[in-house]
């Protein structure tokens, strides 16, 4: 289809200025991130030496972010709802949980 025809384009001229990248020496540092590193290209993969995962976080630290991020704006969360939202976030990134804290904070107003 078409898409997939732009999709491949799109992805070779990637794959071709990645290569570029640090071939003369320049001390370029190329850092890429993905939440969804299972469905990356093993093309792509290859021209990266080296890959670090980084876990989602866990239940305490996602408390921590949230906790973070309203730290700005006034609520009464309970140490119930505190439990709550540490069981129903799991599987959120930290951009999940922010933009899950500024929807809220939007509902409010």
């Amino acid at each position: 289809s078409r898409e997939e025809e732009y999709s491949r384009r799109v992805k070779n001229e990637l794959l071709k200025q990645i290569e570029g990248v640090g071939t003369h020496n320049d001390n370029i540092f190329l850092r890429c991130a993905t939440n969804c590193p299972w469905e990356l290209d093993t093309a792509f993969l290859r021209r990266f030496e080296r890959r670090l995962y980084v876990p989602l976080p866990d239940s305490k630290t996602r408390t921590k972010l949230i906790k973070m991020f309203l730290k700005d704006t006034a609520h009464n969360i309970s140490d119930d709802d505190w439990e709550m939202l540490e069981e129903t976030t799991a599987g959120y990134s930290g951009s999940d949980l922010k933009c899950a804290v500024t929807a809220a904070g939007l509902i409010a107003v």
